[in-house]
């Protein structure tokens, strides 16, 4: 029975794990990414998203004329 179970552990994991016989049972310990008896479901990896940036060309645009508008102020108060 060990010997059947270590051939069959081989292929076992689907080439997605590593096969280690418990008590003459194939058991598979599946690499990231990899889950269930025989490694066979695909995990979706999780990732760290970025939010979606919201901020508006168009606002950045009238922040920056009004800081333009707030700078020329200032120096023309300066100068006269």
């Amino acid at each position: 029975m060990q010997r059947f179970a270590l051939s069959f552990c081989e292929a076992a994991c689907n080439l997605r794990g590593s096969c280690f016989a418990i008590n003459g049972i194939p058991t598979c310990r599946c690499r990231l990414g990899y889950s269930g008896a025989s490694c066979g479901i695909v995990v979706a990896p999780t990732v760290d998203t970025i939010p979606e940036d919201t901020s508006s060309p168009f606002l950045v645009i009238i922040f920056l004329v009004f800081l333009l508008g707030i700078l020329v102020g200032v120096a023309l108060a300066v100068i006269y």
